[in-house]
């Protein structure tokens, strides 16, 4: 994204400074992933024309669920659940708010002493990272 170049090349954020990183995920994750979402949606919702003869059409999401509707292979196959239990032990497994717990608590406690929500737009993302970021050095973090 230009938005996080810039913000490095001006010297705001300094990507080898882990708190700084930290930061980052807090404030921008929510919108990343509200935008990831709906584009999902909207690709797994739009409509694939056919494209040659051996291509399948359709929406996506139909094609996953329901391949046989539209002459399509089914690849899912059938997953134990006990190697499904045991992928949190043997790969890293995303934490939900993108930062470690301890320091989103911590930004709570920030935002709450001083009226702040959590962003919206990409705009306010920034401002809440400056926010954060400005008294990592002398506050509460």
């Amino acid at each position: 994204m230009d938005l996080f170049s810039d913000m490095e090349a001006s010297g705001f954020l300094c990507t080898t400074n882990a708190m700084h990183i930290e930061c980052m995920r807090f404030c921008f994750m929510d919108l990343l992933q509200y935008e990831l979402d709906t584009i999902r949606m909207e690709w797994n919702h739009h409509s694939v024309r056919r494209y040659r003869q051996a291509t399948p059409y359709g929406k996506p999401d139909m094609l996953f669920y329901i391949p046989s509707l539209y002459g399509a292979i089914d690849y899912k196959i059938a997953v134990d659940q006990g190697d499904l239990d045991a992928v949190p032990a043997e790969y890293q497994v995303p934490i939900p708010r993108g930062c470690m717990d301890i320091n989103a608590a911590q930004f709570h406690t920030f935002m709450s002493e001083r009226g702040l929500r959590m962003p919206s737009s990409a705009d306010e993302a920034v401002e809440l990272f400056g926010q954060l970021v400005g008294n990592i050095d002398g506050a509460i973090l």
